[in-house]
Order: structure tokens, then C-alpha cells, then sequence
């Protein structure tokens, strides 16, 4: 259900310059930030219109070309992808994993998105990145995550902190004895 509710129309191809798709994302990026903000209303067709531009550019103007962008372009891309469908994260996660292994993108940023990946598959997540609601006890609570005794060790490889200092911010508990490989 999660993944048809969070499913966008497909995207077409429009025309990109590849000589000014810096400019096109950043403007994309800005819309992206803005609708997200306290206060202000969202709109999924603006995270449309986002992923158009940003799956234009990598079509239009292939990876080689995207890999060259500064690093704030590559950020705009990476973020208007994980605000984008299942879809789009699945497709172009491989793409953006390695930009961060190039540096070019926080590792663990790609750590969040697999996380996301994962919990919109219904699968178990990595990272402990994810929050859902539980509606019984009407609290946020750490989505179901692989071998929760290791998660810190998997947070630090990727440059996370600590799960329980993590989740604090969300008003959450995570009290799972942590265990070493």
C-alpha cells in the first residue's frame, strides 16, 4: 500500500542544457526545501516536477557529466531523489552510491535512502534512519530493523552516530544492548 500511495506519474524526458543544468537544480532543490519547511503546505507535484528535471539531466547529459557537478548539485540531486518515489530511489541509488563513495555525497545519506528503500519494500532497514508511526500506542517508534544488536557498528562504518543519541531527537527510545562483531 505505502508503495502506490507513494508513487509518482511517470516521469518524461524534457530538454536539458547541460551547460546550465547547475542552475536547473538548484532552483529544483529550492523548491524541494521550501514546501518542506514548518508551516509551509507540500505539493507532490512539485517533488514531480523535481524528479523530471533530475532524471532529464542524468538522461540528457549522462553520469560522466553529472559526476563533474560541484558537490552542492550532487546534494540537490540526492535530495530530490529521496524525496522521490520507490521507483526512482531504487533506480538511481546505485548512481548516487558511488558519487559517495567518490566524496560527493554524505555516506550516511546513502545510508538513510537504502534505509527508506528497505522500509518501503517492507523489508527490514540497516541503519535505524527511519521512523514509523505505531497507531496503538500513538508514538513514533525505530522501524523494524536487521539485527538490532549491531546497528551502531553498521551506523559507524557509514559516519552515523549512535542510534539511541539518533533517535532522541524524535522523542524515542532505543535501548538494545549493543554487541561487537
Amino acid at each position: 500500500l505505502m508503495v502506490l500511495v507513494n508513487a509518482l506519474p511517470a516521469i518524461e524526458n524534457i530538454t536539458i542544457d547541460c551547460d546550465n543544468v547547475s542552475k536547473k537544480l538548484q532552483e529544483a532543490y529550492t523548491l524541494d526545501q521550501k514546501m518542506r519547511q514548518p508551516g509551509a503546505k507540500y505539493d507532490r507535484g512539485v517533488d514531480h516536477q523535481n524528479m523530471t528535471i533530475v532524471a532529464s539531466a542524468i538522461e540528457n547529459c549522462g553520469v560522466s557529466e553529472i559526476k563533474k557537478l560541484h558537490k552542492q548539485d550532487i546534494e540537490a540531486i540526492f535530495f530530490i531523489v529521496q524525496h522521490s518515489d520507490l521507483k526512482h530511489m531504487k533506480k538511481h541509488y546505485p548512481m548516487l552510491k558511488e558519487l559517495a563513495q567518490d566524496g560527493k555525497v554524505n555516506m550516511g545519506a546513502i545510508a538513510t535512502m537504502q534505509d527508506r528503500i528497505l522500509m518501503l519494500e517492507g523489508k527490514l532497514q540497516r541503519y535505524g534512519t527511519q521512523m514509523t508511526m505505531n497507531y496503538v500506542t500513538e508514538k513514533l517508534e525505530v522501524y523494524s530493523l536487521e539485527n538490532p544488536e549491531y546497528v551502531n557498528k553498521r551506523r559507524t562504518e557509514v559516519g552515523l552516530g549512535p542510534l539511541e543519541d539518533y533517535v532522541k531527537q524524535f522523542g524515542v527510545e532505543f535501548n538494545v544492548k549493543q554487541k561487537e562483531l
